[in-house]
């Protein structure tokens, strides 16, 4: 068996629900899962999602406990820029531990509709082995949520 760090990494998937029906302006907040999915060693990723703050408000950014894999503590690290709609999330895994591997959830972002319109949402992002070599992410296309 070879060790982990010969092994070439995989191409990724990162997966954004946006919400199915339409938001109400000022009414009940979503909360947007980030999940990844075929991935392996995953040491660190940083995510950037962008929506126009004229309809949505970024109300928080959370972690999920898909990167806590072997029960390590990962960092988590999230900026909210409400004024030019934009969330920066960075998680990092400890850098002496295996990468996390599999399909799971990284995030949650919840937003509040502020506005009537829609709202693009885009997401990009960078994805490293515990040694630093990049791992390809594939991202979706563009979502769009309609605030009423």
């Amino acid at each position: 068996m070879r060790p982990a760090s010969a092994q070439p990494p995989a191409s990724a998937q990162i997966l954004l629900t946006v919400p199915a029906s339409e938001m109400q302006n000022g009414g009940q907040p979503y909360t947007m899962p980030i999940s990844i999915t075929n991935v392996s060693q995953l040491g660190a990723v940083t995510l950037t999602i962008t929506y126009d703050p004229k309809i949505l408000k970024a109300v928080s950014a959370s972690a999920h406990p898909w990167m806590s894999q072997g029960g390590v503590t990962p960092t988590f690290v999230p900026k909210i820029d409400a004024v030019n709609g934009r969330i920066d999330i960075a998680i990092m895994r400890p850098g002496t531990v295996p990468g996390a591997s599999g399909t799971g959830m990284l995030a949650a972002v919840v937003f509040q509709g502020v506005g009537a319109g829609s709202s693009k949402i885009t997401i990009t992002g960078t994805a490293l082995t515990p040694e630093s070599k990049p791992i390809t992410l594939t991202v979706p296309p563009p979502g769009t949520i309609v605030v009423k």
